[in-house]
């Protein structure tokens, strides 16, 4: 999410499993990427850090 509230968008190669860092409101979140495919043909990433 942005610090607006909207979905984040990020563009990668690697495989469901993994582990990403992204920086959201000035602090460093982690999410792992799954296989949930949404309805624009992306797949989901779920927080990881809670």
């Amino acid at each position: 999410m942005t610090d607006a509230g909207h979905p984040l968008q990020i563009t990668t190669t690697r495989l469901a499993g993994t582990v990403i860092t992204q920086n959201v409101g000035g602090q460093e979140r982690r999410f792992e990427l799954t296989t949930a495919l949404l309805y624009d043909g992306t797949f989901a990433a779920e927080p990881s850090d809670r």
